[in-house]
């Protein structure tokens, strides 16, 4: 094996295409420590293996992204226990890494090298070097990683008989069961060949990219390790420069992110929380994933021969059609009121000087809302606006949108129904994002301790600082000292929307709002969407004769076609219900049909 060679073909190019798999062991116990049965892993499932009737493997897919791969793991570690129903324990003390070098590397040594010996002999005798050198410097590489364990069993990688005889002499370990241990990969490994090398590491290694990362540069350069007086991460670092490494590549930090935010799916805290549910939700059904295109939350989940896309917050069961109405204000509420349901009064403009007309004759002490015609963009002011903060209310979205909406407000409690296919899943009860004083802090204290805690929690935080007139109609400013127990809004908009606090609000509002939402969802032909209703009071229930005859019983002032599911399924606070699963089940039947 001479790495010159690898060189000179520029075989070395192919260091990011060694593929990984991750293994871990992992049980189920109750509240006292006590073994429970683990659920039957799905068949088709690439991410679970039972082992015992207590024991599960956990593993990644085999990939050459490694960040995909540690994801992977982690995932599958908290699908694990959510499908069974108790606490999740490691069995052993680290995990296994299985590695495949890329096929090229050895085809073409081998066409280059032209061997007396078949192809599958000087395959196999490659492993076996790398297995030796990786065996040999297994203890600076736990070193590395932060780990010091008792020396493993030294196996004899001369040839394939003497590894065969020395497993018989040193049983195989559990996975991950024996820190440092380096393996084979393979059955029938003479006549069929070696598939790749296994090694038991610590933990970190599933859960951290870098020490992946490192693991799969210091085996790689095994390719060229024949001087083991050189401390092991120097000749990694002198062999990657070498190929041309950037500075970034040669740094290998271990340090966890002390201002990680919690994940609703470990491993996948980069995307938004509805898209971790449906992730989580499609593995625990048994899918396989492909990461499509991660940075942009697009992913397959593959039941067999079933295939669901997930993108954003956006599914198969609605048309494009019918999401485009629905997301356009001027266009939804045209609808919705052929339909002869309740929508906000207002008007629509193209021109500042006209809506600057309507407020100096109509608006100037009226509550309003102002919408862009695009979805998520409103302006509340339940207090009457001043001139100003109208028309730059009004002037910020003619300039986003080309028109504004301009709309009365409506006053009321905000509920959130979600409706698939004519059936009315969950309600969700929003309020608008706000601080509650402690007597010692100022508000703007306040607010970063708040902005602190949901980003931690991966809710979604205050994007923009908070308008002065907002704080002005409390009575409060930034340098406020807040009385313990005063409520202070940050805003009466989308952005302050969005950063608020939701809960289950089923007990609040009457069921016969219902019907509401369900006609709303039919008359924009949505199967699955959202329904915003504003209402005074959710106890009286809704009467659609009463509503007609003026009675303001609730107003629909929005519709989502491509609805948060995680506002449902996981609130701010209290508990929320388990509507992911039956909305990725209403997908799955489209592709069957």
């Amino acid at each position: 094996m001479n790495y010159e060679d690898i060189q000179r073909l520029h075989l070395n190019q192919l260091r990011q295409a060694l593929r990984v798999r991750l293994l871990k062991v992992v049980s189920l116990v109750d509240a006292s420590g006590n073994p429970q049965q683990a659920p039957a892993a799905p068949s088709a499932s690439p991410f679970f293996f039972n082992l015992t009737n207590t024991q599960v493997i956990i593993t990644s897919k085999t990939t050459d992204q490694l960040a995909d791969a540690t994801a992977q793991l982690q995932a599958a570690g908290a699908v694990a226990k959510h499908r069974g129903a108790g606490k999740l324990t490691e069995s052993e003390a680290g995990m296994r890494v299985q590695l495949f070098f890329p096929e090229a590397l050895f085809s073409g040594q081998y066409v280059d090298q032209a061997p007396k010996m078949s192809y599958i002999d000087f395959r196999n005798a490659q492993y076996l070097a790398l297995a030796k050198r990786l065996q040999a410097d297994m203890p600076a590489l736990l070193t590395a990683l932060g780990t010091v364990a008792a020396p493993a069993p030294q196996l004899d990688f001369s040839n394939l008989p003497a590894y065969v005889k020395s497993i018989a002499k040193h049983a195989a370990p559990a996975i991950g069961g024996q820190l440092g241990r380096v393996g084979l990969l393979g059955q029938n490994m003479a006549e069929r060949g070696i598939l790749g090398l296994e090694l038991d590491l610590p933990k970190i290694v599933g859960a951290n990219t870098n020490a992946l990362r490192l693991v799969r540069d210091a085996s790689w350069v095994m390719l060229a390790r024949n001087q083991a007086d050189i401390p092991l991460l120097d000749f990694v670092a002198a062999t990657l420069r070498g190929d041309g490494a950037d500075a970034a590549e040669l740094s290998w930090p271990l340090s966890a992110d002390a201002s990680a935010q919690k994940e609703l799916l470990p491993g996948f805290g980069d995307q938004s929380r509805h898209v971790q549910l449906l992730l989580q939700e499609s593995m625990a059904q048994g899918a396989d994933l492909d990461m499509n295109l991660r940075a942009n939350g697009m992913f397959t989940a593959k039941f067999g021969d079933e295939r669901v896309f997930i993108s954003g917050r956006q599914t198969d069961l609605n048309g494009a059609a019918a999401c485009q109405i629905a997301q356009n204000v001027t266009a939804r509420k045209v609808t919705l009121g052929k339909a002869k349901l309740p929508v906000p009064a207002g008007s629509h403009y193209v021109s500042l000087a006209a809506a600057k007309r309507d407020f100096a004759a109509s608006f100037k002490n009226k509550s309003l809302a102002i919408k862009g015609d695009r979805p998520a963009t409103t302006t509340l002011f339940p207090i009457p606006a001043t001139a100003e903060a109208f028309s730059q209310a009004v002037a910020a979205e003619l300039t986003a949108n080309g028109s504004v909406n301009v709309e009365m407000f409506v006053p009321g409690d905000q509920f959130n129904l979600l409706v698939l296919d004519g059936t009315v899943l969950a309600v969700s009860q929003r309020d608008f994002a706000y601080v509650v004083g402690n007597g010692r802090n100022t508000l703007a204290d306040l607010i970063t301790q708040r902005n602190q805690r949901r980003q931690q929690a991966g809710l979604p935080v205050l994007t923009r600082a908070v308008d002065p007139e907002t704080l002005a109609d409390q009575g409060v400013k930034l340098d406020t000292v807040v009385s313990r127990g005063g409520q202070v809004y940050l805003g009466r908009d989308s952005v302050s929307a969005a950063a608020g606090m939701w809960q289950n609000g089923r007990a609040d509002l009457d069921q016969s709002y219902d019907t509401l939402a369900v006609q709303a969802a039919r008359a924009l032909s949505l199967r699955l969407c959202s329904v915003q209703l504003v209402v005074p009071n959710g106890f009286v229930p809704y009467d659609p004769q009463e509503q007609t005859r003026g009675a303001t019983l609730a107003t629909i002032v929005g519709v989502d076609a491509a609805p948060d599911l995680s506002e449902f399924e996981c609130p701010t606070y209290g508990d929320g219900l388990p509507v992911v699963g039956q909305v990725l089940d209403a997908v799955r039947k489209i592709d069957r049909k």
